[in-house]
């Protein structure tokens, strides 16, 4: 019987010490597991801000490319300081900022820091590298006329024209003139509100971009007969540029005296203009029948003569401002511009923002070329303002895509008439039915629009005038993309 009591009183064997060692042994690792999640946490977030700082950077420096690669370094650097990474910072003093062109409107950027540990030291891991690359795109503004070098002439089916400032705006030309109507050569009895003002000092006339690729040397820019030689705007094509004055007293102030001002890059290239380096300018004058041989000389009479006295040796690469401001007297002038290097990459010259144009294609379809639309446009709009387009009898407008095919918009204009049902981009515009009215065109760029800018005219969009009674035209397009210019794009 005791023996029966004393085995039922003898206690069982214990689990309890092999648990208490288990939860121990999970307790260190739940907390070397936390340890390293606070870490990790910590790595990832100070990667996510490097992020955000390279993105920072590269939008920074993007604009001051190809050109100003010293300042797109350093404005690089400010916008990392700015969110927290400045260079020569961080752990070990070892923040840094790099970067590299990728081309000539694009910038990558490279950030690198050091990050301290918490925990992770105490198995060896006391800090941790981090890099972190962003690229940034500069879309430049729309390119307006040409894919080349040169910008108006007999092949390209129009001849780039300004307005004198005492000239009527229903001329054709909105911004170059002062006056709505009634006019003398020195004087209007009505101010037009759009008139672009030398007096104003910025933002006179019109604007054109001459663009320089790296390494190019020897630039100059040259125009074809911008003396004003009055002709009957009737002769058109081949050498003849068909200048027109309305009005030609005998005094001296008449014709339209064209001044051209060819600005070096800066550090704002969506904005043409806030350029103040001049790298050269010069002012052409009206000439009289009979003309003499120094006449003939002076204004450049159906040739070439160079803007610049000699050429520039080692151009900025960018864009170059050719500005054309709101000249004297009254009347219209109309010639072409070129840009030449001596090296291999030929330079580009095209409208900013808008265009003044004289459309005379002597017989056919003028087909002047309109703007250049690129991959990164796909899905965004294009608006394309024209003012007094129509002043043959018969007239039909068409906008065509790279591949010769009428793109859909929508119109309206200041007459009152539109058409706000998405179709076919064909206009009858004959008739004077637009004469001194604006027609807004609202292009939908389509999402899987494509194209290579690598080939010279593969993203060039143009315009179709047929049906003309009478092959002139003086008219100013305006075209844009709505959108940001700058945009992160992929790293290479």
């Amino acid at each position: 019987m005791r023996s029966r009591l004393k085995k039922r009183l003898r206690p069982e064997p214990s689990d309890s010490g092999a648990a208490l060692v288990w939860a121990a042994g999970s307790l260190v690792a739940l907390l070397a597991f936390s340890a390293l999640m606070v870490d990790l946490a910590w790595i990832y977030l100070n990667a996510s801000r490097l992020q955000n700082a390279a993105d920072a950077a590269a939008l920074a420096g993007v604009v001051d490319v190809p050109g100003f690669m010293t300042l797109a370094q350093s404005d690089a650097e400010d916008a990392a300081a700015a969110n927290s990474f400045p260079v020569g910072g961080g752990l070990n003093g070892n923040n840094t900022v790099a970067i590299a062109l990728q081309n000539d409107d694009s910038l990558q950027v490279t950030l690198h820091t050091e990050v301290r540990t918490f925990f992770l030291r105490a198995i060896g891991f006391s800090q941790f590298d981090i890099t972190r690359a962003s690229t940034a795109e500069y879309i430049k503004p729309v390119a307006l006329g040409s894919p080349d070098n040169q910008f108006g002439g007999p092949s390209q089916d129009f001849w780039a024209a300004i307005n004198g400032r005492y000239t009527d705006r229903h001329q054709g030309d909105p911004y170059a003139t002062s006056c709505i109507d009634d006019n003398t050569t020195t004087t209007c009895d009505s101010t037009n509100p759009w008139y672009r003002d030398p007096a104003m000092g910025t933002g006179s006339g019109y604007y054109y971009a001459v663009e320089i690729a790296p390494g190019a040397t020897g630039l100059q820019v040259q125009f074809y007969d911008p003396g004003h030689y009055l002709r009957s705007g009737g002769r058109s094509g081949g050498s003849e540029t068909g200048d027109t004055s309305w009005l030609w007293p005998s005094s001296p102030n008449r014709g339209v005296n064209v001044k051209a001002n060819l600005f070096k890059p800066d550090t704002t290239p969506g904005d043409p203009t806030d350029n103040t380096d001049l790298a050269c300018t010069k002012t052409w004058g009206t000439y009289v029948a009979p003309l003499s041989s120094s006449d003939r000389q002076a204004g450049g009479y159906e040739r070439w003569v160079d803007l610049c006295l000699s050429a520039i040796p080692n151009p900025i690469p960018g864009v170059w401002v050719l500005q054309l401001p709101s000249p004297l007297w009254e009347g219209s002038t109309k010639f072409a511009m070129r840009a030449t290097t001596s090296s291999a990459d030929t330079p580009k010259l095209y409208g900013i923002n808008d265009m003044s144009i004289h459309v005379n294609k002597a017989s056919g379809t003028p087909r002047p070329w309109l703007a250049e639309i690129i991959p990164e446009h796909a899905g965004k709009t294009l608006q394309v303002d024209i003012w007094d387009i129509g002043e043959s009898n018969t007239m039909t407008l068409k906008i065509l895509d790279p591949d010769n095919n009428v793109v859909d918009c929508t119109w309206t204009a200041t007459n009152g008439e539109s058409d706000t049902s998405l179709g076919a981009c064909t206009i009858n515009v004959g008739g004077r039915r637009f004469n001194a009215e604006w027609l807004y065109l609202t292009i939908p760029i389509p999402d899987d629009y494509t194209c290579d800018p690598d080939q010279t005219y593969d993203c060039w969009w143009k315009v179709d005038i047929s049906n003309m009674s009478n092959p002139t035209d003086r008219t100013t397009w305006s075209a844009r993309v709505v959108g940001n210019p700058l945009q992160l794009i992929p790293n290479p």
